[in-house]
């Protein structure tokens, strides 16, 4: 009897066992096998910047060879129709790296937003999963400051554009194999624990210059050559995790932010339109699974489904702080049908023209863009979005309309999001690189008040060339193209701006002056034209005019840090201690890390004589920012003072480290190295000073004392007169012609020594 009981027991089991595995949906054993076999894998992530999904061999394009990306479709998934929400860098992989749109992380241009750190980046949870991780980019675009470096062990960035006397776009980015050596040599170093890395590559990103062999390979077509060079870097890369036995390893994800219009309805790179050329992107996903290979997904998928992901690639349950999903089940059911409403926008044309923003939404085969002019595609049968539909198929685009609205009023952060804290000197090279434009209020969908980016796009064409001619120091053709353009449109608060930046680096400052008060009389709100103006007046010692576009920025940005750190900055060079240190200190009562005020401060206690408050000060700056400019400058100074002269030149060297353009950091350690006996290293440090400065009139004598005493006689001589040519302050004219005298009476020639003698005597007695 028990044995008829447990036989039926066992039979009941199996039937139900039969019956849950039939109603249970195909792929869910194989899925959740999967997930936990993945769980214990590496996670790569790489983002190659501007990489058209059109133009690679595996999406179909036959007039390039990119044989390593191929292998990665070949033995992964690839998503044949995956969608940007934004043809912008930093706005793009804010998205893919928080699983949000720009609605809500509500970074929406390259330049001045700053990631919030209330925002979850996808490397904070794998952290604290335990997981290793290090991020490597390529542009400065990416840069930590930018607030994405959240949750990475080590972030690879280093673009100190300090260090150069003009910056061009080659300052501002580097090469794919270099980045690529630095995730090797990391891999080298953590890969025998589970790690996430996130790869950033620039290449195909203007301007394009494929190295050789691809400038070769690809004549004319360099946007292809900078694809193949990327593709043979992903090669390097996947040779080297192979060799050490990690590719099995690991899952890799490879994608890109946005593409490349390449000409197309008129546009010649990215980031005014929203057409396919700029939002369509590949998304490829390897797994070491052999059942997982050749997979291609037709369904559309969002870069918001990344970080979902990647969570439940790495076993998370919960990523609902997204706003994407995870893309696992298409591994196992790749024909399954989502009918996803993809958003997209720019503001681009907002932010730097005053021209209207762009946002849309795909859904299916239709595409509607709300614009003063709204579009509407059936992208099946138009992908090249020639023909508009919206006055054709109006309940189609109402449809979208709506959807769109709703799209917006779900995932919006309702709080408002301004211009973070930056430091003074990112704020310049920033209007420089063309990144800072003229910031307006946001609106919702109905926008017709507002021009209409395509109705102004050869301007636009036009501002970027000439953007591109101020960068590569061809000013003339820059200010011949603004001009143009103002001409066209008077109200463009940015072409007034980039006038003024031209002028400036020209050193017109009364004409850079006018340029940056026209912009402000357009948009009286332009912060940065006031923060540049204020940097003019203090260039030209008018102190008092730049106290008051200061105390007008503050006014409107009452709570703004790096305000009240200008104002403080100019009030010490004012020598007004007192309101120095107030300002520094109202600064740090925003923002305590505002590495630049805690300097400041240091400066104050140095000029009192406080050197242990000085030190203290400048110490928190150096902890904040161990590159805040003249910090170590400044310690070394402190420590001079003290007599610490081993430790004022380690501090001095340090500052010439990470500025190798501080001329006084060079001089003052050519003194110290002159006092210690070491005279290669002072004649080093001299010549450096006079090859930054060469009119610097103490450098020139200084050098010709420590070649005099080095024993090179006539450079010394050469310099001597150099340095006396230059009309030196009178406590040091002497000191020319003693170093002359002393060199004539080691060669011999007496008479030329008394006379050069005298001439110091006299002056002496001057």
């Amino acid at each position: 009897m028990k044995k008829k009981k447990v036989l039926l027991i066992l039979l009941i089991a199996i039937l139900l066992l039969f019956i849950l595995y039939r109603i249970t949906p195909r792929g869910y054993f194989k899925k959740n096998y999967f997930l936990k076999k993945s769980s214990g894998l590496n996670i790569i992530l790489i983002s190659v910047d501007t990489l058209r999904a059109d133009r690679l061999h595996c999406y179909g394009f036959e007039r390039i060879e990119t044989p390593n990306i191929d292998r990665l479709a070949e033995e992964g998934i690839l998503f044949e129709n995956c969608y940007s929400h934004t043809p912008l860098t930093l706005p793009s992989h804010c998205s893919i790296l928080t699983g949000t749109l720009p609605l809500y992380h509500r970074i929406r241009d390259n330049g001045g937003f700053v990631l919030d750190d209330k925002q979850t980046v996808v490397s904070e949870i794998l952290k604290k999963k335990g997981f290793k991780t290090a991020g490597f980019v390529s542009a400065y675009v990416l840069d930590s400051k930018w607030g994405l470096s959240q949750g990475f062990d080590y972030y690879f960035d280093k673009f100190d554009l300090s260090k150069y006397k003009s910056i061009g776009l080659g300052d501002v980015q580097r090469r794919a194999d270099e980045t690529i050596s630095e995730v090797i040599k990391w891999i080298e170093d953590n890969g025998d624990d589970r790690f996430f890395t996130f790869i950033h590559l620039y290449d195909p990103h203007t301007p394009y210059e494929p190295p050789p062999p691809y400038d070769k390979i690809y004549p004319n077509r360099p946007y292809l050559g900078e694809i193949a060079f990327t593709d043979s870097q992903i090669g390097r890369l996947l040779n080297f995790l192979e060799g050490k036995g990690l590719l099995e390893k690991s899952i890799i994800i490879f994608l890109s932010d946005h593409g490349e219009s390449l000409g197309e309805h008129g546009e010649g790179t990215h980031g005014f339109f929203v057409y396919q050329s700029v939002i369509h992107v590949p998304l490829i996903i390897r797994t070491p699974f052999k059942n997982l290979r050749g997979i291609r997904v037709e369904s559309p998928v969002q870069l918001i489904d990344v970080t979902p992901t990647i969570l439940n690639l790495a076993n998370f349950s919960d990523y609902s702080f997204t706003q994407g999903s995870s893309l696992v089940e298409f591994f196992f059911s790749p024909s399954r049908k989502d009918l996803k409403k993809i958003y997209f926008e720019t503001f681009y044309p907002r932010y730097h023209f005053g021209w209207s923003e762009l946002k849309g939404v795909l859904w299916g085969n239709w595409k509607y863009i709300s614009a003063p002019k709204p579009e509407l595609y059936d992208i099946s049968s138009d992908p090249m979005e020639v023909r508009n539909l919206y006055g054709e198929r109006e309940d189609t685009a109402r449809k979208l309309k709506v959807f769109l609205e709703e799209i917006i009023e779900k995932n919006s952060l309702k709080e408002e999001v301004k211009y973070q804290n930056l430091d003074q000197e990112t704020m310049e090279k920033l209007a420089a690189l063309g990144y800072i434009g003229s910031f307006v209020e946001e609106k919702g969908t109905e926008i017709r008040e507002l021009a209409d980016p395509k109705d102004k796009i050869e301007l636009f064409n036009l501002l970027v060339t000439c953007k591109e001619d101020t960068l590569s120091g061809n000013y003339k053709s820059a200010i011949e193209k603004i001009e143009k353009i103002i001409k066209e449109d008077p109200n463009i608060p940015d072409a007034h701006f980039s006038l003024g930046n031209v002028y400036w680096k020209m050193g017109e400052y009364d004409k850079a002056i006018a340029s940056f008060k026209k912009a402000l009389e357009i948009n009286p709100k332009f912060d940065f034209a006031m923060i540049n103006l204020a940097n003019i007046y203090r260039i030209l010692k008018r102190f008092d005019e730049a106290l008051e576009m200061i105390d007008e920025f503050l006014s409107l940005n009452p709570k703004d840090a790096q305000g009240y750190f200008i104002r403080g900055d100019i009030y010490l060079e004012k020598k007004e201690f007192e309101k120095a240190m107030e300002d520094f200190k109202k600064s740090l009562s925003f923002s305590t890390t505002i590495a630049d005020a805690y300097n400041g401060i240091g400066v104050i206690y140095y000029v009192k004589n406080e050197l242990d408050k000085a030190e203290e000060n400048i110490k928190k700056a150096i902890e904040l920012n161990p590159k805040v400019r003249n910090a170590h400058f400044n310690l070394a100074q402190v420590y001079e003072k003290r007599g610490d002269i081993d430790s004022a030149i380690k501090e001095y060297e340090i500052e010439t480290e990470n500025y190798p353009l501080n001329f006084k950091a060079h001089f003052n350690l050519g003194k110290l190295y002159s006092e210690k006996g070491m005279l290669k290293e002072a004649v080093e440090r001299f010549m450096k000073t006079v090859e930054i400065v060469p009119d610097f009139s103490l450098g020139h004598l200084y050098l010709a004392k420590a070649l005099m005493d080095s024993g090179n006689l006539l450079s010394a001589i050469e310099h001597a007169k150099k340095g006396l040519s230059l009309k030196p302050p009178r406590e040091y004219a002497p000191l020319g012609h003693f170093i002359l005298a002393d060199i004539y009476n080691r060669m011999g020639r007496f008479a030329d020594a008394e006379m050069e003698y005298k001439k110091g005597k006299n002056l002496m007695g001057k």
